[in-house]
């Protein structure tokens, strides 16, 4: 571990033990359950740590920390009980060392190491109240925070209630207005609750509102040596928050832009530059700052909505037309080709549709391009049988999806494939092999050409120690797909249950030095480790 990490760690452990005191529950969250799960602690290069707390949880904990912390050493923070903090989830702040960030209030001493912890809060079950709800909760947020613009996106609802809520504060006082609202936002309950909003929420969208089943049963799992609670739906969590690669190491090891320091307490270094703050002022300007940044961002991301709008149903009529000049099937014939060179050659043609779908503009914008069904269908099968992208074929049905569009019988078929091939790594990352084996059978049986089933095929032999059929089935892939990654951690799993570790770690060092899979990464350390 970092320093960082190891006092981040620390942190942890000391809100562990104020739980446990007081029968508080907290399941760690987003990037952290993929490091628990991924490397069964931090993410190597990351730097941050995430919990989350039904509101019930969150509330107890908040009260406990008014009472057991001593305000000198930790304090707790949310801009409920601090007008001035600029965040809605909550932060355990260690004021014995120093994290520098331009995205914290360095107009007062609250400058050290943090843990974030977010509230789950309960939204009703009815489509029309729960996006009020969510909008609502998006303008508080906004304007409850006098520093900073949270949000990249506003629809036009979420502009207006701020703008209304601007508007009565110079009428009725800030306070008030926060007050009121509040009263609306938290501690609500609705006997139909299937989904919460949690404090985290940056962006409008899906991710914004997460199913509540997530959260029902905590599972203790190892974390840097200690053990912390995470949902028992883990996989699903990692899905549907970072998509079906989420067992993949990124290219691009993003960390959060922070500077720390566990030897310099956040009081000296605030004390170094505060006699050259004058506080009213800055916050007075700082608010004007804000507020002209909200507005021109709003009109920035509505021309984008315009544009990224224009833009796929060009793209819709372009996608047609390229079909129509450049291929003499249909594209539902099409989908019966299996030669790999006419099915590159079709997904050249469609290569600026993909390009344009894909975008992550487009995507963030939940837009949809309004093409006919036969080319869909032609799309999702190039993505399935040619491009190998399950986790693209993925985003572009659940656009379809979330947008209203019906779904054809093929498609249906399609969506099954990538269904098995979801339950297939969830089953396999979470060892229940006999439900593994029963979709492997199923998807065997109707989808035996998609790459990814076959390779499933292949880690499932050698989760199950049927290394001889494990072996046979490998030299067949290894002829389509040589160097594959599965291929060679399977070899060396067949080595390894021979004692050959020389073999073994030949095969492995291979996957260690150009396969992504994180999990093969963590098995593989865990066998070289128990040889030594």
């Amino acid at each position: 571990m970092t320093p960082t990490q190891k006092h981040l760690l620390k942190l942890l452990v000391e809100i562990d033990e104020i739980c446990k005191k007081h029968d508080i529950e907290f399941f760690l969250d987003y990037g952290t359950v993929i490091g628990a799960v991924r490397h069964e602690g931090f993410i190597p290069w990351d730097n941050d740590l995430d919990i989350t707390m039904t509101e019930p949880n969150y509330n107890k904990f908040v009260e406990v920390c008014e009472k057991e912390l001593d305000g000198k050493t930790r304090i707790f923070r949310d801009n409920r009980r601090d007008r001035e903090y600029p965040s809605v989830f909550g932060r355990y702040i260690d004021l014995e060392c120093s994290r520098i960030s331009p995205s914290f209030p360095f107009w007062k001493p609250d400058c050290g190491q943090v843990i974030d912890i977010f509230c789950l809060m309960e939204l009703p079950k009815d489509e029309v109240k729960k996006n009020e709800a969510i909008e609502r909760f998006f303008a508080y947020d906004e304007f409850s925070n006098i520093s900073f613009r949270h949000y990249r996106k506003k629809t036009d609802g979420i502009m207006k209630r701020y703008k209304k809520y601007r508007r009565l504060s110079k009428i009725v006082g800030r306070e008030k207005v926060l007050s009121s609202l509040e009263k609306k936002i938290f501690n609500q309950h609705y006997d139909d609750c299937d989904t919460y909003i949690s404090s985290s929420a940056r962006f409008v969208g899906p991710k914004t509102v997460i199913p509540k089943y997530f959260y029902n049963n905590p599972i203790e799992v190892d974390f840097e040596g200690h053990k912390f609670k995470m949902s028992d739906k883990y996989i699903e969590v990692m899905r549907y928050h970072y998509g079906e690669t989420y067992y993949l190491l990124p290219e691009d090891k993003r960390i959060h832009a922070e500077m720390t320091h566990t030897g310099i307490p956040e009081a000296e270094y605030f004390n170094d530059y505060k006699e050259y703050i004058n506080k009213p002022s800055l916050l007075k300007h700082r608010l004007k700052a804000k507020n002209n940044n909200v507005e021109e961002g709003y009109l920035t991301y509505k021309w984008n909505l315009n544009f990224y709008q224009a833009l796929i149903y060009k793209n819709a009529y372009v996608v047609r037309k390229n079909l129509q000049n450049r291929m003499s099937l249909t594209p539902t014939e099409a989908q019966k080709i299996k030669d790999r060179k006419e099915l590159e050659k079709i997904n050249n043609i469609l290569a600026d549709y993909f390009y344009v779908q894909m975008h992550s503009s487009v995507r963030s914008w939940n837009l949809y391009t309004p093409v006919d069904d036969d080319i869909f269908e032609l799309a999702v099968y190039i993505m399935l049988y040619y491009k190998n992208d399950f986790n693209g074929a993925r985003k572009m049905f659940n656009l379809r999806i979330e947008n209203g569009y019906d779904l054809t019988p093929t498609l249906k078929t399609y969506l099954d494939a990538l269904d098995s091939i979801s339950d297939l790594n969830k089953f396999y990352f979470s060892k229940d092999f006999e439900n593994a084996g029963k979709i492997l059978d199923h998807a065997m049986q109707n989808y035996p050409e998609i790459k990814e089933i076959k390779l499933s095929q292949l880690e499932y032999l050698c989760a199950v120690g049927e290394y001889d059929k494990a072996g046979e089935l490998c030299e067949k892939l290894l002829l389509e797909y040589p160097g594959n990654d599965a291929c060679e951690k399977a070899l060396g799993d067949i080595a390894y249950d021979k004692k050959d570790y020389e073999e073994a770690k030949k095969h492995y060092d291979f996957v260690m030095e150009n396969s992504a899979n994180g999990f093969y990464h963590l098995d593989i350390r865990k066998r070289m480790e128990a040889i030594g």
